[in-house]
């Protein structure tokens, strides 16, 4: 069962409220906002047959003794008519609660004693102790102090918390792929232990962190034969998910304005409890286009590791391509700490003739690690916390000769990216996000597929999809978002970024050194049925209001 707060109390209070009364003086003043009245009140009713006159005396001097009136008594009594006094009601002043072994606690009330709020303070009291794990509370009226001069009243209660509760297990109720032992796993919580509001809200912030959820909420805790459970409500997000993002570039006073996007296909828990495997496609400008295939396992037999692999092509118009493939390891610290190491091979091919080609064939060996620490209240459009994550890798490329003045060669480099974002809530429903991103190389190079990508939806927004390939950049992105409903809202933001772009690119890529980046827009992103519909609009200080990116889609993963 639930937990319930037993209120044993009330019976005896009033019975011995009701013991204690004597003969009130009369008529004694008390002030009612700030209005004098008489309170010395005679009470009229009349009984029929069906009802004893005890009886009723009884059910309305109880009355009377429930709102404060602890001098009401009977003034009289002729045949069908009954006249009562009803006194003047007490306050009740004080409530001093006393726990063994620990000082007195006294609550100063100063308020018209009433029964029901009574009840509905103890009640209270008893389930914030239920809360912090202690659900056979009990409190047992000690000593009433009753003073008839002043008509006031101090209650002298005895604490008992019982024994503490041990959370033996975790029910999860909604689940329709995920196990059980996959979820205990997820949340990181070690049991038996004590219940307590910290590991409560320790397990619902796990899971509202797993890519696999959509919602947790606290249901409560429930006893069973074997011990205590604590109770979860999830749902779990779409196992078969498609994300779109199509963006539209356009070029003033040009035919050359097009369409890029990208398409996921997501399919979670295909082969296995905790797996993801993800097919995606993206068309960029210049006759780019990219298709890879992921696969991850999280939580591998229900331990802290999981391990994966994508697999990757590239094709740069018909100047050259590159051929992928990465494994991955991870280590689980905490629910919000995830160390990986990975490893990868790639293959480049080139045209024939390297005057046509911005690289050179070869094959790259990349090996590197990595963390990922999410510190927020949710996965999902979090609202506060802040978000780390890094990885650094060490790269060996051999570039293919071509005759005597271009010889082979093996260049070695160091990558690194590192991104925090915070999220600051504001009144109103208003939420702050600054994100920083600082991306580099250790070396300036001039291989093509080596450098950098920056500008598009899922970078600098306001300029085209990787329109610049860059040694390195260091840049800002802050938006302000204002919340429609727990997830939906709108959004305006202004990005600001150096970037530094090797000389021998071509111009029409830009062959300054070093430029800085300025953009600006607006947004929505608006929860539906479908998923939660995308909408930008961003604009460079290079270009016109006319020439803004556009970019639109559904999205499902997070």
């Amino acid at each position: 069962m639930l937990f319930v707060s037993p209120l044993p109390f009330t019976v005896l209070l009033l019975i011995k409220l009701m013991l204690l009364s004597t003969q009130a003086s009369s008529h004694q003043l008390f002030f009612s906002d700030s209005t004098r009245v008489w309170v010395n009140e005679q009470l009229h009713h009349m009984h029929s047959g069906e009802v004893s006159a005890d009886t009723l005396i009884r059910l309305e001097l109880e009355r009377l003794t429930r709102k404060g009136y602890l001098n009401a008594e009977v003034d009289s009594v002729r045949a069908r008519d009954i006249y009562l006094s009803s006194g003047s009601p007490f306050f009740l002043k004080t409530i001093v609660i006393r726990e063994p072994g620990k000082p007195d606690s006294v609550l100063a009330i100063d308020r018209i004693f009433d029964m029901d709020w009574l009840d509905l303070f103890f009640e209270d009291y008893t389930a914030a102790l239920a809360r912090d794990g202690f659900a056979r509370a009990s409190l047992t009226i000690d000593e009433i102090a009753r003073d008839t001069k002043y008509f006031r009243v101090d209650l002298q209660v005895v604490l008992d918390r019982g024994d503490p509760v041990i959370l033996n297990k975790i029910i999860f109720e909604g689940t329709r792929y995920l196990t059980t032992s996959y979820l205990q796993r997820a949340v990181g919580v070690s049991l038996p232990q004590p219940y307590s509001q910290e590991t409560i809200t320790e397990i619902n912030q796990a899971l509202l962190q797993s890519p696999f959820l959509l919602s947790s909420n606290y249901r409560g805790v429930v006893e069973y034969e074997d011990g205590w459970a604590v109770m979860y409500q999830v749902e779990e997000n779409r196992a078969r998910k498609i994300d779109i993002i199509a963006g539209y570039n356009p070029t003033a006073g040009s035919s050359a304005s097009s369409f890029v996007g990208k398409g996921d296909l997501q399919l979670d828990n295909l082969l296995s409890v905790g797996s993801s495997a993800r097919l995606q496609f993206t068309r960029l400008p210049d006759d780019q286009s990219r298709l890879a295939l992921n696969f991850h396992q999280y939580l591998i037999g229900n331990t802290s590791f999981s391990a994966g692999f994508s697999a990757g092509f590239y094709q740069q118009d018909t100047t050259y391509n590159t051929r992928n493939l990465n494994i991955q390891g991870g280590y689980r610290v905490s629910t919000q700490l995830q160390l990986s190491l990975h490893a990868g091979f790639e293959v480049v091919q080139t045209d024939p003739d390297p005057m046509f080609s911005q690289t050179r064939s070869g094959r790259r060996i990349t090996a590197g690690f990595g963390l990922d620490y999410h510190n927020t209240d949710r996965r999902i459009s979090p609202t506060t916390g802040w978000i780390v994550q890094f990885t650094s890798a060490s790269h060996a490329r051999s570039v293919d000769g071509f005759g005597p003045d271009m010889p082979s060669s093996l260049l070695r480099y160091v990558s690194l990216n590192a991104e925090l974002q915070i999220f600051a809530p504001l009144k109103n429903r208003i939420v702050i996000v600054p994100r920083f991103r600082i991306s580099g190389l250790n070396q300036n190079v001039d291989l093509d597929e080596i450098l950098l990508p920056v500008g598009g939806a899922f970078s600098f927004r306001g300029y085209r999809e990787e329109q610049f390939r860059v040694n390195r950049a260091l840049w800002q992105d802050t938006e302000i978002r204002f919340l429609l409903d727990n997830f939906s809202y709108v959004h305006f933001f202004g990005s600001s970024g150096l970037i530094n772009l090797p000389d021998q690119l071509s111009q029409d890529r830009l062959s300054a050194e070093n430029k800085w980046l300025l953009a600006g827009g607006f947004g929505i992103s608006y929860l539906t049925p479908l998923g939660f519909l995308q909408f930008t609009y961003a604009v460079s200080s290079d270009s016109i209001i006319s020439d803004g990116m556009i970019h639109f889609g559904i999205v499902n993963s997070f």
